[in-house]
């Protein structure tokens, strides 16, 4: 046990503790206790090797460069992407206040046009497009020679997106009906291009000499064209066939051209005389309306044209009940097959909607395309703008056409090199 002592009983301890002499100095001392700290034996601590700081460096190296690599590529992108966000910004802002704006528009009209949908033509839902517009109709001539198929018509697309057309209107070899033909306009001013008809047309079974009787000398004074014609040599030579014819094709072209009348003189610049129009000055432009559509085949040529023949009052349907039949005393031919089967389902102002039996499929073949094609004119020339084909089987594309889609009807025909 440890002992407990005052402070009195130490300093008497200590008072009785001998005295002792010491003669030592102080540098002596301070000597002694260098001399044993240097003398004291080191304790050899094993050394470290240099493998472990070196791969833990390597470690940390390798980890750093794979951290950065994503900043890096970021940093190279971050250039172009700048470029773009500023532009981008303020179109995301104009399309937020867009959207926002027409939201509530399209959440209103959802409704309807889901309550409308069964009732509807496929061509009211696509707005401006609600006609068949696509990249399909667009086929040149060329894309279709190719596919081992021919056009005899242009489409509205290929007429504006090519160069400017316009159409001739030569007579059959028997001289009973008009053939129109459609060539590249020469751009020199259409009026005058009725001049080039006769250099221009070269098909094989059509008569072009009536154009050596007549030549286009320029406007009058009512700003309507004025034609010249060789009356004495027509009644020679002609006949009230081909007056008729004559008249017929000029009146065709320039009624293209949107204009009502035409003036005429001879060549001696007095008033005309034709045998079967007597004494005239100015004719009115007639426009004739509906047509049905058959092929024109002369015999011992090669000429495979689509020609319309008058219809007079018959109906739409009967128009196209009778392009199903054959009239070989005059080369013309039908272009709808006896097995399609048809009836006329809905036609309303624009649109000409008809449907087909059900053992009938179209196919992509140069047939179908000219039963497509002389429906197409045969409805337009009664002023409809589309014709739906109610297709049940067969395929969905014929050339150009998209026969699930309203088909626009054509802007020419019979399109010539």
């Amino acid at each position: 046990m440890m002992s407990h002592k005052s402070e009195k009983d130490i300093e008497k301890l200590l008072s009785e503790m001998p005295d002792i002499k010491d003669d030592q100095s102080f540098d002596t001392y301070y000597q002694n206790v260098a001399n044993q700290v240097d003398n004291k034996p080191k304790k050899n601590r094993p050394k470290r090797g240099f493998y472990f700081p070196a791969l833990v460096t390597a470690a940390v190296l390798l980890l750093s460069f794979m951290v950065a690599m994503p900043f890096l590529s970021q940093d190279e992108a971050g250039d172009e992407m700048s470029t773009n966000e500023a532009s981008m910004e303020d179109s995301d802002m104009e399309s937020a206040e867009s959207s926002e704006g027409s939201e509530d528009s399209r959440e209103f009209s959802t409704a309807e046009d889901e309550s409308s949908e069964l009732n509807e033509v496929p061509s009211e839902e696509s707005g401006e497009e609600e006609f068949m517009d696509s990249a399909k109709q667009v086929m040149t001539i060329e894309e279709l020679n190719e596919m081992g198929l021919t056009t005899r018509v242009i489409q509205e697309d290929i007429a504006r997106n090519q160069e400017d057309w316009i159409s001739f209107y030569a007579m059959d070899g028997q001289a009973n009906y008009l053939v129109p033909l459609t060539y590249v306009s020469d751009g020199e001013g259409k009026e005058a291009e009725f001049n080039n008809a006769q250099t221009k047309i070269e098909v094989d079974g059509l008569f072009t000499n009536i154009f050596q009787y007549a030549e286009y000398i320029g406007q009058n004074s009512e700003n309507e064209p004025l034609i010249e014609v060789n009356d004495e040599e027509m009644r020679q030579v002609g006949g009230s066939a081909l007056e008729t014819g004559l008249i017929d094709s000029i009146h065709a072209f320039y009624g293209d051209l949107g204009y009502e009348q035409v003036s005429y003189q001879n060549k001696e610049g007095n008033t005309p005389s034709f045998s079967n129009y007597g004494e005239f000055t100015n004719l009115p432009i007639s426009v004739r309306e509906n047509y049905s559509y058959l092929l024109y085949e002369p015999e011992d040529t090669d000429t495979s044209l689509l020609l319309p023949v008058p219809a007079d009052d018959q109906s739409v349907e009967v128009a196209l009940e009778e392009m199903k039949n054959d009239n070989e005393d005059f080369s013309l031919y039908a272009t709808i097959p006896n097995e399609f089967n048809f009836v006329v389902q809905n036609s309303d102002e624009e649109v000409l909607e008809i449907g087909i039996n059900d053992e009938f499929s179209f196919e992509s073949t140069n047939e179908h395309m000219v039963l497509i094609e002389a429906i197409l004119l045969t409805a337009k020339s009664y002023g409809y703008e589309a014709v739906v084909f109610s297709v049940q089987q067969g395929v969905k594309e014929v050339g150009p056409y998209q026969m699930n889609q309203p088909i626009k009807v054509p802007e020419y025909i019979n399109p010539m090199e």
